[in-house]
């Protein structure tokens, strides 16, 4: 019998061709990962005839969606899961949608605004003649001086307020309507940064805005209750939304340092009875949710206790990594190491935690020339022959049919990489 064409990991594809649609030989590489994503950065380059017309990213993404669902159905690729991006936080300047409506001074009503004593220190330090127009005095948005992110695209990007029920209805009616209107078939989608990263909109990078921490906490209420009516609509239209949420289940720091106080628990995530995914940006670590107190052994092993948790609640999860270590692309010199090394670490944290829905995936960035077929996606562990075992604070176990597994992120081990130390024994 022919092997599969499909491997026995689930792994990810999340890249975009800047400059226009993607060739074959792209193509025949984004067929061969069970999820495939074109981020914010599809098309961006080709369309608009300038900046500050935004970039028509919906029209980018839809136009490489049914690009390659065409290239793969001709192949009798029928099973690659294809899937579109939106930003949940700011109106992202290269999605029409949102561009339009920051430069609409009717609704300048559903963007954040800068706590009061905050507003004159933090929020003007763009040039005047940078801010927007339409308006005179712009500096208490959030997002809309010249230093706020992103500039790729030399537009003013402000936050989404959604604890203004006025904002959350204006989301679902255009860009949630959109989604399920211009992708219909697609059944995947990625939303991104729906929590405060880095704790709040506070720097250069974030809006140049800051908030008193209950503020904080009270606007991701509102956005958690929005996403609670989102995930519906797009269920309901046949979509699995991907929610690039960054907090954790309050029993996964059992006898662990804490996250941040601004961060919500995953507990309040009200999806119960609801189809979603969520997604780790470098996983096992999302190190910008942790006060700076928190030590890597602890906050390592926090995130892989609470992937055990989402595996164990039936929460699909999408585990992306990169920041560390990187396991050799297919016909590279170097070969995948079965100890000691982070990339090695990565993939065994994933094989404690995951599920049959769980999704692993390698690059370099978020542009095409990131992604190559790992030699480490070619492992076959076989079926899970139990559920994780924490044998310690930091150390965790996993047998499988076909492997054994084994993670310690405070190993004294000397081929350690920063005490994070992991093994998959070969059967």
């Amino acid at each position: 019998m022919a092997e599969p064409r499909l491997r026995e990991l689930q792994t990810l594809w999340f890249g975009s061709n800047e400059t226009g649609l993607d060739n074959s030989s792209t193509l025949a590489l984004v067929g061969r990962h069970s999820l495939s994503i074109y981020n914010w950065l599809q098309g961006y380059k080709t369309h608009g005839p300038t900046p500050r017309d935004g970039r028509h990213g919906e029209v980018a993404q839809a136009e490489a969606i049914l690009h390659s669902r065409d290239y793969l159905n001709a192949a009798g690729n029928h099973e690659t899961v294809l899937a579109g991006y939106r930003q949940i936080q700011l109106a992202l300047g290269c999605f029409d949608i949102g561009h339009k409506a920051a430069q609409d001074p009717a609704l300048r009503d559903l963007w954040l605004h800068a706590d009061g004593a905050y507003a004159e220190h933090i929020c003007t330090k763009g040039a005047v003649g940078q801010k927007a127009k339409w308006y005179s005095n712009a500096s208490d948005v959030c997002g809309m001086d010249s230093t706020s992110k992103p500039a790729q695209w030399g537009t003013l990007d402000p936050y989404w307020n959604f604890s203004n029920p006025r904002t959350v209805d204006y989301w679902l009616n255009h860009t949630i309507e959109e989604v399920c209107t211009e992708h219909s078939g697609a059944t995947t989608f990625y939303f991104d940064e729906v929590d405060s990263n880095w704790c709040g909109w506070w720097d250069g990078n974030h809006g140049n805005c800051s908030f008193a921490l209950e503020t904080q906490r009270a606007q991701m209420r509102s956005t958690y209750l929005m996403l609670t009516k989102m995930v519906t609509k797009l269920n309901d239209c046949g979509i699995v939304p991907v929610l690039a949420t960054f907090g954790n289940f309050r029993a996964s720091r059992a006898g662990l340092h804490g996250q941040d106080p601004c961060v919500l628990d995953e507990d309040e995530l009200a999806l119960e009875g609801l189809v979603w995914a969520r997604f780790y940006e470098q996983w096992p670590d999302e190190f910008h949710m942790h006060h700076a107190g928190t030590t890597e052994p602890d906050r390592f092993a926090q995130i892989i206790a609470n992937g055990v948790i989402e595996a164990q609640r039936g929460i699909p999860v999408v585990a992306h990594t990169g920041n560390y270590g990187l396991s050799p692309c297919e016909g590279d010199k170097k070969k995948f190491a079965l100890s000691g090394t982070h990339d090695l670490f990565d993939l065994a944290a994933f094989y404690i935690a995951m599920s049959p829905t769980w999704v692993f995936g390698v690059s370099t960035g978020w542009i095409d020339s990131a992604y190559c077929w790992r030699q480490a996606y070619d492992i076959k562990c076989g079926e899970p022959l139990n559920n994780a075992t924490r044998t310690g604070a930091y150390t965790f176990t996993r047998n499988f049919t076909g492997c054994d597994v084994f993670v310690d992120t405070n190993s004294s081990r000397p081929n350690a990489t920063q005490r994070l130390y992991g093994e998959i024994r070969l059967k």
